[in-house]
């Protein structure tokens, strides 16, 4: 038997190349995810990670902590996704913290995730997180993944040694993450696919809005790499 890995999937598309990442490194047999309602704006991210974890044949559960989180961001309120339209600042632009930004969301879902990895003996814990997104996140960043993995470490103490944090996405951009999936095919033949089950708008609707800072990142992502967003095959002429 392999080394197990519980991948956190939301259902976009940095958690969704992610799992496809942790399913060429362990098999498709060792891998779990693990999907969280924090109350979001829409469900449409959750019903999404299940649909992508039937797809690739991975165990997939939801955690619900809708009550959980507290925020002023318009992902958990019903504050005007107004100002999260239109451009998004160019790497090496000066940081800013969004106004998307949920205080304390990934430490609690790293939280999560390390429980339920030492509970079921995975050895790994995979989560799509990317310091280059210049989205101004600061959970996102390389120092506070290292000092949470220190902090889950005195957690445990003599109960065992924590799970390794595995981000393979934490230095690339949107360009080289869909460049990374599409190199996943060889190893995970319906990759590719899966990607085109994700959803990362801000958005609830039929269709990606084309204007929240998710999906301008996004599609300028697929447009620097090369590539056509498989989400948009059938809609936007793919």
């Amino acid at each position: 038997m392999g080394v197990r890995a519980l991948v956190l999937l939301s259902g976009g598309q940095d958690s969704t190349t992610c799992l496809a990442a942790a399913i060429a490194a362990h098999g498709v047999e060792n891998v779990e995810a693990l999907s969280i309602d924090y109350g979001q704006r829409h469900g449409k991210e959750v019903t999404a990670a299940q649909a992508i974890a039937r797809l690739l044949g991975v165990e997939w559960d939801v955690v619900d902590l809708e009550d959980v989180l507290l925020s002023t961001s318009p992902l958990l309120s019903d504050a005007s996704l107004d100002d999260v339209r239109g451009i998004v600042a160019e790497p090496g632009a000066p940081r800013r913290v969004e106004q998307t930004f949920v205080p304390m969301r990934n430490a609690l879902f790293l939280v999560v995730a390390a429980n339920w990895s030492v509970a079921g003996r995975c050895k790994r814990i995979y989560v799509g997180v990317s310091e280059e997104d210049y989205g101004g996140y600061p959970d996102c960043r390389r120092e506070f993944l290292e000092s949470f993995m220190a902090m889950v470490g005195f957690a445990l103490g003599e109960a065992g040694p924590p799970p390794i944090l595995e981000c393979p996405l934490l230095h690339l951009d949107k360009a080289g993450t869909v460049k990374l999936m599409r190199s996943l095919e060889v190893a995970v033949p319906r990759a590719w696919e899966a990607l085109g089950l994700s959803w990362s708008c801000y958005e609830g609707g039929e269709r990606p809005c084309g204007k929240c800072h998710a999906c301008v990142l996004r599609a300028r992502g697929f447009e620097r790499a090369g590539e056509f967003d498989p989400a948009l095959e059938g809609i936007d002429g793919g």
